[in-house]
């Protein structure tokens, strides 16, 4: 057993090793500095500080932390306020796994009023970006305030083969009572935008994101009796047991991004799972 955890934080030193640069697959839950670090706000509107994006505890997906604008009430100025990710690269494409949304407030977006979600490319600033795409446009039927959180479908992310890319999310309107929350978002950078299966090495660990069960289809030279270990963001370990392949796994965390390390006798495999 400690040549097993030797060897495993091993190769979480190594997978923390990487540069600053933002890693894919990507999640946040807004919990905290360490999943809110990255991202910031634009204001491209009115100045005000009394209505912008803001982290507020207890009104996320399952009662946690979630991104939340407030209603500008009054004036005459637009509330044209952005809030952008940290970088990431998309050479070959990738996708939006994940995003958990709700609207709440008496209004519905009008014409002029803007809650959509971007992807930019080049720069974070939405003015300085070399190129702004609309990924999806909370209006008519996709804006329903009646305070329900919804899981987004996956959303195919075009390929960006040089320089970072961003997601941002647009809140703009000039007097309109629209509050929205954002959370659990995910983005993976597959070369094969939409693929449900991660692959480490040879072994495929699938789906990915998971829901809470996943499947291992072992590499050649593994075993079908293997070790599968969890360890979160800070490399604590939270999940340790013996598997069978043929058998899938129960995972007993709460949502969010994972490093998982598979032991089978002296070879082991390293990667990320996002669980929604």
């Amino acid at each position: 057993m400690k040549q097993l955890i030797i060897t495993s934080l091993l190769l979480i030193m190594a997978v923390f090793s990487v540069g600053a640069q933002v890693s894919l697959p990507y999640y946040t839950g807004f919990e905290g500095s360490s999943e809110q670090t990255g991202w910031v706000q634009y204001k491209k509107g009115t100045q005000s500080s009394f209505y912008e994006w803001e982290y507020v505890p207890n009104q996320g997906f399952g009662s946690s932390t979630a991104l939340m604008h407030y209603y500008p009430v009054g004036g005459s100025v637009a509330s044209d306020d952005w809030f952008v990710s940290p970088a990431f690269l998309i050479p070959t494409g990738g996708t939006l796994d994940s995003l958990r949304y709700s609207f709440t407030g008496f209004g519905l977006p009008q014409a002029g009023d803007t809650v959509f979600v971007y992807l930019l490319f080049g720069d974070q600033d939405p003015d300085v970006a070399n190129q702004q795409t609309i990924l999806h446009e909370f209006v008519g039927g996709n804006y329903q305030n009646d305070g329900t959180w919804r899981l987004l479908s996956p959303i195919t992310l075009p390929a960006q083969p040089a320089g970072d890319s961003y997601l941002a999310f647009r809140y703009k309107t000039v007097s309109n009572w629209l509050d929205v929350h954002f959370d659990n978002v995910a983005i993976n950078g597959n070369s094969a935008a939409g693929i449900t299966e991660t692959t480490t090495g040879n072994s495929i660990l699938y789906p990915n994101p998971s829901n809470g069960k996943v499947m291992l289809k072992p590499a050649k030279g593994f075993s079908s009796e293997y070790r599968f270990q969890l360890f979160d963001l800070t490399g604590k370990l939270v999940q340790d047991e013996a598997v069978n392949s043929s058998n899938p796994i129960d995972l007993s965390v709460e949502p969010g991004c994972y490093h998982y390390v598979i032991l089978s006798g002296d070879l082991s495999e390293t990667g990320k799972l996002i669980i929604r």
